[in-house]
């Protein structure tokens, strides 16, 4: 099978984009299945959840893509301007974060769910109760100091933090590839061989509680090392494959080792590999049969809004739809007829909203940014 330029005009958009599209679609189906589950009392289909659970691994997808793209953009032999580079990168991510979380305290308000309701700290005081501190360590992207705050304030929350995370590292990584790689193949080897799975992370008593807790909970070199092999793919579509020296195809080959051993937050890192991989054909499949479906080219305009908002989408379905509709309909009852309708409604709700957003709000963002990096 011959592989596509994903750096050239005519294929590398549209399978950027279609790669983009599938990600959301995965994570979207995970999460439609779930509330379709809640919203109905019947008979689950075990072989539709089974195919939607897969759906977690949209994330690692989403943070391949990203490493992709960032290194595509930053990664040649251009000067790299670091107050250009984080500047857009905070235009792009911080603007929708903190939007989705002064919704997220607007409807625990209303709902009069409190913050305790909400997390508690890791200790179990009573620290992380107040709704001021709450919304501050939402604000500063810190959810994650807590296993009960990381992915509750806002919901989906967790993957926000990693791309910040990635965002963070990525300087280091263009600067120092080969070392980086290094470091992280290590500290995935280190972390499945040498830290313990059943240990609580519930405390922050010890050392090890707090290792464990960011390397097996938030996964920080798992999720990272899906966002390199993203960047380091990049080097190999763009043709900027540098020093083949011994040394370095062996750190390669350590890095891409060490990603079975990584670990992610959910799911199995080698079923991640296998759907990643799926998921590539297929776009190549996609690519050389149609490479103008304009339909997936929109789902992946509109993917980053899309996965803040279907959360919200879906809650407020599961509650309409078990209270109002499935009550006495025994084909509206039914789980597969719940798991379309909820996906197909909250798709194109996603969209026109997402369209909105992106021409109202995020373009002018990226507009702004555009702006002051030329002054």
């Amino acid at each position: 099978m011959r592989i596509t330029n994903l750096n050239s005009e005519s294929d590398r958009n549209y399978s950027v984009d279609y790669l983009r599209a599938i990600a959301i679609v995965l994570v979207l189906s995970v999460h439609v299945s779930i509330y379709s589950d809640l919203a109905v009392s019947t008979e689950t289909s075990k072989f539709l959840v089974n195919l939607s659970g897969y759906g977690i691994y949209g994330v690692e997808l989403f943070f391949v893509i990203s490493g992709f793209l960032i290194d595509l953009l930053y990664g040649g032999e251009n000067k790299f301007c670091s107050k250009t580079y984080f500047l857009k990168r905070f235009l792009r991510v911080y603007p929708l974060w903190a939007i989705f979380l002064a919704l997220q305290v607007v409807l625990l308000i209303s709902l009069n769910l409190g913050g305790v309701a909400l997390a508690h700290s890791i200790s179990h005081n009573s620290v992380f109760q107040n709704y001021y501190l709450i919304i501050i360590i939402g604000l500063t992207t810190l959810l994650w100091i807590s296993p009960l705050l990381w992915n509750t304030v806002i919901p989906g929350g967790w993957s926000i933090q990693s791309e910040i995370f990635h965002y963070l590292i990525y300087p280091i990584y263009r600067s120092r590839r080969t070392l980086s790689l290094s470091l992280c193949a290590t500290a995935n080897f280190l972390i499945y061989f040498f830290t313990d799975e059943s240990k609580s992370s519930l405390s922050w008593l010890s050392f090890t509680s707090v290792m464990h807790y960011l390397f097996r909970e938030l996964c920080i070199f798992g999720t990272l090392s899906f966002f390199l092999l993203g960047a380091n793919l990049s080097n190999i579509f763009s043709k900027r494959i540098f020093n083949n020296s011994r040394r370095v195809i062996l750190v390669y080959g350590l890095f891409v080792a060490s990603l079975f051993f990584s670990k992610i937050p959910f799911g199995k890192t080698s079923e991640a590999i296998v759907i990643l991989f799926c998921c590539y054909v297929f776009t190549q499949i996609l690519v050389r049969v149609n490479s103008h479906i304009k339909l997936l080219q929109m789902i992946a305009k509109y993917s980053y809004f899309t996965y803040y908002c279907h959360f919200y989408i879906l809650i407020l379905l599961e509650k309409i739809y078990s209270k109002y509709i499935a009550l006495n309909n025994t084909i509206l009852k039914s789980y597969e007829f719940t798991f379309l309708t909820f996906f197909m409604i909250t798709l194109a709700i996603c969209l026109a909203l997402g369209k909105l957003s992106y021409r109202y709000f995020e373009v002018k963002l990226i507009s702004l940014g555009q702006k002051t990096v030329s002054k």
